[in-house]
């Protein structure tokens, strides 16, 4: 995802999530990652989240691109 990002030339950066749940299961099969976009004022899983209609195709296009680079391994 990294590189895909850096490809696109978008800014990223490694993080740790406190959404474990999401991945703790699918981790124990599989390397996995999320991609983050950025969301007002950082908020998720609340009314006031909002991200732009161009950070979410920008986090569409970094999935996209790994998921086509991952197809070729």
């Amino acid at each position: 995802m990294a590189e895909a990002a850096t490809e696109l030339n978008l800014s990223h950066k490694m993080m740790i999530s406190r959404a474990y749940h999401d991945s703790l299961f699918m981790a124990r099969i599989s390397p996995m990652g999320m991609i983050f976009i950025p969301c007002y004022k950082g908020y998720s899983h609340k009314p006031e989240e909002y991200s732009s209609p161009e950070d979410m195709a920008n986090g569409v296009k970094v999935l996209s691109l790994a998921l086509a680079k991952l197809s070729l391994d």
